[in-house]
């Protein structure tokens, strides 16, 4: 009787997994997800619409958490297809619980899901990493009609949290959602703080239990505002106040907590040979100047490291020894920067381990919002006179130039007191120049030969001090690429590059340009600017909410002086008037004059950095209107035979 009854419970039980099974397979079948669903206001200008987006945060300890996510996106058309790219990435400090991902078509009907053998799992090593313990499993979710939908979700546990998952509701300008939702849940009392970031439109349940979500609906698709400084994207930053990772305790309350923690991760890792302490001091003994030392300290470092990624666990935030480097020769910037301070110190000269959000077009750090917001570490020499920045990683680099990396932005300095906010050398118009010369003879075809050389400086510099590191058909092939003219052949071509606190790059060329005038008939047309004609104008706006903000990476001053040799018996029947205008956005000034064959064309244009009030963006536009009008001026020969 008992056999009996344990086999009638196992067949009810084997019924109700069936049963359970047909259902979840039925409501998969379910058109929850059509297309046709969506609101007609979140399609307009979208490529991608979030349907669902939910993540929950759980803060078990100082030193774990685990985050869940489950989300639907409907892919559009192409634009929108790297968001059907399931990416989950992981560590040493972390590991993935579960990834699930299905496909729905156009009407919501279930395609596929993934299944084991479509993730792959790769090493995400940049390309410089010697060793590295970080990971990314990826599903590729596309599928061959639009629009379809993807429904993804995972967990992922963390051991160790220096930093939280945040909120990024929406992430694109052609990202338009339908509901989106965040919840922290934590164990522990006062474990995390919190920024809102152009969440207006979000709603807060109160903090209950330890319990509280954000959540938004009705996104439709962002309309990109040119020239603003911070992302108009809504985003909810989190940060631990106490946190662990292996062993070593901090408190990010404040910068100068945080740079503490910073402290006791570089402790005791300064030491380097007594062989190179003692060929360094032979080395810098005749030098009376501070700087000149660290000058021939930093070609030392640039001679005898190279760069090389190692990160294994709580070595993505610790460099390893300085004797290490010393003995191995490579590191990553920490350990290079470290190692960097180590070599001045013992030469007696103090320096500062450098925190930075490096990148050209990165956004500036919540500077009142301490949290782990860097990417790089360089390092900072204060001298009686100035202070010395010093990018460690790189070979080739100027001694004491940050650029458009590094330069112009809020940096957190690890001093033995702790950590202190300051800022990066600011590189604009005053300094990121371009001087142009050019000899150009014109034949009476309206071809033409050029003798064209090139000054730029700084920011401007950048391109050249790369292009001089390249081979020479990828030197020639970026040439013509780049130079701002049609139908033309290099001759011949030569790149320098003068190192310095504030770099120049120099580019020499022979052209030989066909058509640069066009005929028609006993006259040649010819537009004088050569080869820095204005091409952009912002967009019209009618209600501008944001101040406009440009960065000194695009601020400059350009000089263009360009002598034309015209044909015998020419004449010039037309040259403009000379231009000149002014705002607080820039100067643009233009001169064209003749003296006998001899055609010289001057411009000089400057472009501001700064933040503008947002009232006066039709000024910029107007502005940029000019510029272009007179970058398109003609001058018009005539021929007396």
């Amino acid at each position: 009787m008992k056999r009996l009854k344990s086999v009638f419970l196992i067949c009810v039980l084997g019924l109700v997994v069936h049963q359970n099974s047909i259902a979840q397979l039925t409501q998969a079948d379910q058109p929850q997800y059509a297309a046709t669903k969506i609101s007609p206001n979140l399609l307009k200008g979208a490529s991608i619409v979030v349907r669902k987006d939910s993540s929950h945060l759980r803060i078990q300890s100082i030193g774990e958490g685990v985050f869940t996510t489950s989300y639907v996106y409907t892919i559009l058309n192409e634009a929108g297809d790297h968001f059907a790219n399931f990416t989950v990435f992981y560590n040493k400090l972390s590991h993935i619980d579960y990834m699930r991902a299905a496909v729905y078509d156009a009407n919501g009907k279930f395609v596929r899901r993934i299944k084991q053998r479509d993730v792959q799992d790769y090493s995400s090593a940049d390309g410089f990493s010697l060793y590295t313990d970080n990971r990314v499993k990826y599903a590729k979710l596309r599928h061959n009609t639009y629009p379809y939908t993807i429904k993804c979700e995972y967990a992922k546990t963390y051991n160790g949290l220096l930093f939280f998952p945040g909120w990024h509701p929406q992430t694109s300008q052609k990202m338009s959602v339908e509901r989106s939702s965040f919840t922290v849940f934590s164990l522990l009392s006062h474990s995390f703080r919190y920024k809102a970031i152009n969440l207006e439109k979000a709603t807060k349940t109160p903090e209950q239990n330890g319990v509280q979500t954000w959540s938004i609906a009705q996104l439709p698709a962002a309309q990109p505002i040119p020239y603003k400084k911070q992302t108009s994207f809504p985003r909810l930053l989190l940060a631990p106040n106490y946190f662990e990772i292996e062993g070593f305790k901090g408190n990010m309350q404040s910068w100068n907590s945080f740079g503490k923690w910073i402290n006791q991760l570089n402790a005791n890792r300064d030491e380097v040979s007594p062989e190179t302490t003692k060929k360094l001091k032979a080395m810098t003994s005749k030098l009376s100047s501070i700087e000149d030392k660290i000058k021939v300290v930093y070609n030392y470092l640039q001679q005898n490291t190279r760069y090389v990624s190692i990160q294994l666990g709580i070595g993505g935030w610790q460099p390893f020894k300085a004797l290490t480097v010393d003995q191995k020769g490579y590191g990553d910037c920490k350990a290079l920067s470290n190692y960097m301070y180590a070599l001045l110190k013992k030469l007696g000269i103090a320096s500062f381990y450098t925190l930075v959000k490096a990148g050209k077009n990165k956004r500036p750090i919540q500077t009142d919002f301490p949290s782990s917001q860097f990417n790089h570490v360089i390092l900072c020499v204060p001298t009686a006179k100035d202070t010395i920045w010093l990018e460690c990683t790189s070979q080739s680099e100027s001694f004491g130039y940050m650029g458009s990396f590094t330069g112009d932005r809020e940096v957190l300095l690890a001093t033995p007191q702790g950590g202190k906010i300051v800022r990066t050398p600011v590189y604009d118009q005053s300094v990121n120049t371009l001087h142009r010369q050019a000899q150009v003879t014109i034949a009476p075809d309206g071809n033409a030969t050029a003798k064209i050389q090139t000054k730029y400086k700084a920011i401007q510099s950048e391109a050249i001090a790369w292009l001089i590191s390249q081979a020479p058909e990828v030197q020639k092939k970026w040439l013509y690429e780049h130079l701002q003219l049609t139908g033309f052949e290099i001759a011949q071509y030569q790149l320098t590059l003068k190192k310095d606190r504030l770099p120049v790059g120099t580019e020499t060329l022979q052209l030989n340009i066909r058509r640069l005038a066009s005929k028609s008939g006993k006259r040649l047309f010819l537009k004088p600017n050569l080869m820095n004609r204005y091409r952009t104008v912002p967009p019209t706006m009618k209600d501008r909410s944001s101040d406009i903000y440009i960065s000194s990476v695009y601020a400059f001053t350009d000089i263009d002086s360009i002598s034309y040799q015209v044909p015998e018996k020419y004449d010039a029947e037309y040259k403009p008037a000379p231009i000149k205008f002014s705002n607080e956005f820039g100067s643009y000034k233009m001169k064209v004059f003749m003296d006998g064959r001899k055609i010289t064309y001057v411009r000089k244009m400057v472009v501001n950095a700064g933040t503008f009030p947002k009232e006066k963006y039709q000024e910029m536009v107007k502005f940029y209107k000019q510029v272009t009008k007179a970058d398109k001026e003609m001058v018009v020969l005539v021929s007396g035979t």
